[in-house]
């Protein structure tokens, strides 16, 4: 909240650099080299800091670019996907897009409807390739996700065993209730 980001070495818990941002940061990623730091603003824009030691520490002297088409809204959630190809931001108020970070160009985009975002996560799409769509006013989101599918199922599966063993379990009661009422 004080506009400020604090990068640290996981191995030995080594402070590395503080980046003053121009503006509260709702969420941070790097890229898949670590070289630079994406901050999703409370302005609405991203913004983007070399991590290399040579580079300045403060973000506001890199640069930045509004993520948001239509809005001013504050940026909740910023993720890398397809292998820091892109960047994906989120606002508040439920407008998702795609960027190019090397260019800081919009790739694509599409409203989110029924309320605002708090967060959102990017998960990296598995071998198995399993497609899931949700549709929203129209709009069509495709999430291709085999982890998440096999997990879907797990669960299906798991719920359909609890209510065959609840049916047998009935049918055990029932048995001996028989048994009860119909002995000596």
């Amino acid at each position: 909240m004080d506009s400020t980001c604090k990068v640290w070495t996981l191995k030995n818990g080594r402070h590395l650099r503080t980046l003053t941002l121009p503006c509260t940061a709702f969420s941070l990623t790097m890229d898949r080299t670590a070289s630079h730091l994406y901050a999703g603003g409370s302005d609405g824009r991203v913004h983007v800091a070399s991590l290399s030691s040579a580079a300045n520490t403060s973000i506001a002297s890199t640069s930045s670019w509004h993520a948001s088409g239509n809005t001013t809204a504050a940026l909740v959630s910023i993720g890398m996907a397809n292998g820091s190809k892109n960047l994906v931001t989120c606002t508040e108020d439920g407008e998702v897009s795609v960027w190019d970070p090397a260019s800081g160009l919009l790739a694509a985009s599409f409203q989110i409807g029924g309320g605002a975002v708090t967060d959102m996560l990017v998960i990296k799409k598995s071998a198995a390739g399993d497609m899931v769509r949700a549709h929203d006013g129209g709009e069509g989101l495709t999430v291709r996700d085999g982890e998440a599918s096999r997990k879907a199922g797990e669960v299906a599966w798991m719920e359909q065993t609890l209510r065959e063993s609840e049916v047998d379990k009935a049918r055990s009661v029932e048995l001996v209730e028989m048994a009860v009422i119909g002995g000596p």
